[in-house]
């Protein structure tokens, strides 16, 4: 548990106070809390702090499937109080799959890009303060893969494969897509569309772009969407912003 400070109160009434004071991933307070000796049926002020310069983001292995940072499952009969002075950074999408350059027209379609995970979700009722120079950002969706194409006019085979689609913004910058490409053989001519760009955090990516010429042209791949920058989930969280929150809240 190296990275995370511990000042701890168990009466009733009390207090626990966490703090996250070097860059982590996957942050699950309700984790911490446990390994602090909390009881979840004493009500008790939870405070967590993320320490300014650090930075909490979801990690490779689980990808936009796990929010950088979540509460965990903490009772309603508790008082959490949130600051964050670092930054929090959702999973970004990933880029969409390259068209094919095969006879089917149907093959040659781009993929859709994914859509990008949260940076915060909450299972409980809490306060949240943005510090100003903080940020919480949610990973940005990538951009769909282009249309491949081929063709087979005058005798000649001409194929093109389309472009990658761009990754969403996440732990890294978005990154562009990828170029369409064009063959000509004779009177035969395959060019394929340019893959999405991904977007940046709080961002959709960009639709990749239709092959524009080929007998099977297939078509760009839409955009993944933009993730959660605060996932509320029906919960009630009080949001004070001082510094940057990007994407959806909700």
């Amino acid at each position: 548990m190296s990275g995370f400070q511990r000042s701890v109160m168990m009466a009733m009434g009390g207090g626990i106070d966490i703090t996250t004071s070097s860059d982590a991933e996957n942050v699950n307070l309700r984790t911490l809390l446990d390994a602090a000796g909390f009881d979840n049926d004493v009500p008790t002020i939870i405070t967590y702090r993320l320490n300014s310069s650090i930075n909490v983001t979801s990690a490779s292995s689980t990808g936009t499937a796990t929010p950088a940072w979540q509460t965990g499952t903490i009772g309603s009969i508790h008082t959490v109080l949130i600051y964050i002075s670092g930054a929090i950074k959702g999973y970004g999408g990933a880029g969409g799959s390259r068209g094919d350059a095969s006879s089917s027209a149907g093959s040659n379609n781009g993929g859709d890009g994914g859509d990008g995970g949260a940076a915060m979700s909450f299972a409980c009722n809490a306060t949240l303060v943005v510090n100003s120079g903080a940020s919480v950002l949610a990973g940005g969706g990538g951009g769909g893969g282009g249309g491949g194409s081929s063709d087979s006019t005058g005798g000649a085979d001409t194929s093109a494969y389309g472009g990658l689609g761009g990754n969403g913004a996440g732990t890294d910058a978005a990154t562009s897509g990828g170029a369409g490409a064009t063959e000509t053989d004779g009177a035969s001519t395959s060019t394929s569309g340019a893959g999405g760009d991904g977007g940046a955090h709080g961002t959709a990516g960009s639709d990749g772009a239709d092959a524009s010429a080929g007998s099977q042209a297939g078509s760009g791949g839409s955009a993944g969407a933009t993730g959660y920058a605060v996932a509320k989930n029906s919960n009630t969280v009080s949001t004070t912003n001082n510094g940057t929150i990007s994407g959806t809240q909700g």
